[in-house]
C-alpha cells in the first residue's frame, strides 16, 4: 500500500497536457497546467472500489494526455503508470464496497506485479523538479 500511495503522490504532481511529437517545453507546460493536480486523487480509498475505478479512469485519461506530450524518457515511465493504473482499474471493475478486503488483496498483488511503477513514478518526480522549474 506505501507503494501505491508513493504512486499516487508522484501521479498527482504529473497532470494535463497534449502533443504528438513529445519535448520536455510540452511536458512541463502540461504539468502546469492543472490547477489542482494534488486534488486528483483527494480522498482515494482502493477499498471503495467504485469510487476508486471513477478516479483511476480520469487518472488515466490525464497520463495519457501527459504520454502525448512527453520526450522518450518520461514517456517510458508513463507507459509503466499508465500499465499499472489499467491493471488496477481491470482488478477493481466489478468490486463493491463489501469487498474491502479483496480490493485490498487486489491493490497489492498488482503492485507485486508492476515492480517498475515506484521507480517510474521517482524518476518522473525528479524529472519534473529537474527539468520544469522555471519553465
Amino acid at each position: 500500500m506505501r507503494r501505491f500511495a508513493a504512486l499516487l503522490c508522484a501521479i498527482s504532481v504529473l497532470l494535463g497536457c497534449t502533443s504528438d511529437e513529445g519535448s520536455i517545453e510540452d511536458l512541463c507546460a502540461a504539468w502546469k497546467a492543472v490547477p489542482d493536480a494534488a486534488g486528483l486523487f483527494a480522498g482515494f480509498d482502493p477499498s471503495d472500489a467504485p469510487r476508486a475505478v471513477e478516479q483511476l479512469a480520469s487518472a488515466r485519461v490525464v497520463l495519457r494526455e501527459l504520454r502525448g506530450a512527453a520526450p522518450e524518457g518520461p514517456r517510458e515511465d508513463l507507459d509503466v503508470e499508465i500499465a499499472y493504473v489499467d491493471a488496477l482499474i481491470d482488478g477493481l471493475s466489478g468490486l463493491g464496497t463489501e469487498d474491502a478486503q479483496q480490493a485490498a488483496e487486489v491493490v497489492s498483488e498488482i503492485t507485486a506485479e508492476h515492480p517498475r511503477v515506484a521507480e517510474a513514478s521517482a524518476s518522473l518526480a525528479a524529472f519534473s523538479q529537474t527539468s520544469c522549474i522555471g519553465r
